[in-house]
């Protein structure tokens, strides 16, 4: 893209927070009152370029932010009237995010990567 009409094009595609691709796959398992889902997230590697450099060409030299892969999962129970209880964990492997050079805005983690690491949530919901 273009920074301004009549610029050169550049190809931002790699670059720090813009991967090539960001994927999630889940499946779900339904059984008599229990729901669960499991889900695996991925996130392709980028160069450790900020938007601002695209203009430069991407050097064997240039750092990679390597790809970042993770998994989820949540189970629901309905099995008593009107009530929903839920529990979920994310990044199940409680993976640590790779680091970035240039993105001091989250402590030198990419934007698009959570630095929290494995969570649990639990809830429960009734309905009257």
């Amino acid at each position: 893209y273009a920074d301004q009409p009549g610029t050169p094009l550049y190809n931002r595609n790699e670059l720090l927070n813009q991967p090539r691709w960001r994927t999630r796959v889940a499946a779900n398992w339904a059984a008599g009152n229990w729901d669960s889902t499991l889900a695996f997230n991925s996130r392709a590697r980028m160069y450790d370029k900020t938007q601002a450099t695209a203009n430069t060409p991407v050097l064997a030299t240039t750092a990679v932010v390597g790809n970042f892969d993770t998994v989820d999962l949540a189970v629901v129970y309905k099995g008593i009237k009107g009530m929903r209880l839920s529990a979920s964990v994310r990044n199940l492997g409680d993976r640590d995010p790779p680091f970035s050079n240039n993105d001091t805005r989250t402590l030198g983690f990419s934007q698009m990567d959570d630095v929290v690491g494995r969570y649990f949530r639990l809830a429960a919901n009734y309905s009257f």
